[in-house]
């Protein structure tokens, strides 16, 4: 299974950059929010050990301003 997982502050921004990088999928999971970008990172690596041996593409997406963070899975087709 190919996966990929993301980190991000705001919608849209994710939505532009997953459709820039040509990503189409399904949705699988969206989580948060997390009170710092450190716990949205800690939750993407824990994602990631979980899914393993599973083909994992990180995406972050945001500023590093102390605001709310979100996270994403996406299945890959």
């Amino acid at each position: 299974m190919r996966l990929v997982l993301g980190i991000y502050q705001k919608k849209e921004e994710i939505n532009e950059e997953l459709t820039a990088q040509g990503i189409e999928g399904k949705r699988i999971c969206q989580v948060g929010p997390f009170s710092s970008r450190t716990l949205a990172l800690e939750w993407m690596n824990f994602m990631e050990q979980q899914l393993q041996p599973s083909q994992i593409k990180k995406v972050i997406v945001g500023h590093i301003y102390p605001n709310t963070w979100y996270g994403t899975a996406v299945a890959l087709e």
